[in-house]
């Protein structure tokens, strides 16, 4: 997929997310839902929408001179991408609950520090030797 073709599907897609926003103001300002249905069906949408961008998180990887660290890049990516998938649809699934917020984003904070404690623990675990570059195998 190229550059432009990128941009456009992100730029439409934040446009129908406006576009979703501006009408459930509208069904609520018109009385045809309440302000909490409208907050939890944008939350919910919102959830979605990290799902679904959390996808391509793992292919977003660039190129590497050394292949074990492409190799610990990509599995850092992977679990950032299944992470925040399923962060998002915890997140919508907790929206659309008659449960407290505090739920929804302690499942997306939850999510969020798993993928920083396996970035730093890649790091501070996966360090190439002193003096040079790292071993090769």
């Amino acid at each position: 997929m190229t550059r432009n073709t990128r941009l456009t599907l992100s730029l439409a897609a934040a446009g129908g997310f406006l576009a979703a926003a501006l009408a459930l103001k509208l069904a609520e300002k018109d009385g045809l839902m309440s302000h909490e249905t409208a907050v939890r069906v944008l939350q919910v949408l919102t959830g979605l929408a990290l799902a679904v961008y959390a996808n391509f998180i793992p292919k977003t990887l660039k190129a590497f001179r050394d292949p074990a660290a492409a190799e610990r890049a990509q599995a850092a990516l992977r679990v950032a991408g299944w992470s925040f998938t399923l962060g998002g649809l915890g997140y919508a699934a907790a929206s659309a609950l008659p449960i407290p917020d505090t739920v929804a984003l302690a499942i997306l904070g939850t999510a969020t520090a798993y993928v920083l404690g396996y970035v730093a623990w890649a790091v501070v675990t996966c360090r190439p030797a002193r003096g040079g570059s790292a071993p090769q195998a």
